[in-house]
């Protein structure tokens, strides 16, 4: 699943924590530039089971998730899943 308008502090990890509800998912990934490591703005997430890919689209298409870090000067800043599409 293609997952796009994502921010720079959406890592691996925070795909994964989003999408690990579905219990066929398999893994999350990140693009990020190679020189900067900041994120291309996309990311892909995978799934064994067909049918938990078509709820993951239908539940997740245009959801935004909030990041919130403590230490940072902003309370968090939203991302979302405004693209998912299949490949």
């Amino acid at each position: 699943m293609f997952c796009g308008d994502l921010g720079n502090e959406v890592t691996d990890e925070t795909l994964i924590r989003v999408f690990s509800k579905y219990t066929s998912f398999q893994r999350a990934k990140v693009v990020r530039d190679k020189k900067t490591n900041k994120t291309k703005g996309y990311g892909f997430v995978s799934f064994r089971d067909p049918n938990d890919f078509a709820r993951a689209m239908r539940e997740m298409n245009g959801e935004c998730v909030i990041i919130l870090r403590p230490s940072a000067t902003k309370s968090g800043r939203p991302y979302g899943v405004t693209s998912a599409s299949s490949l």
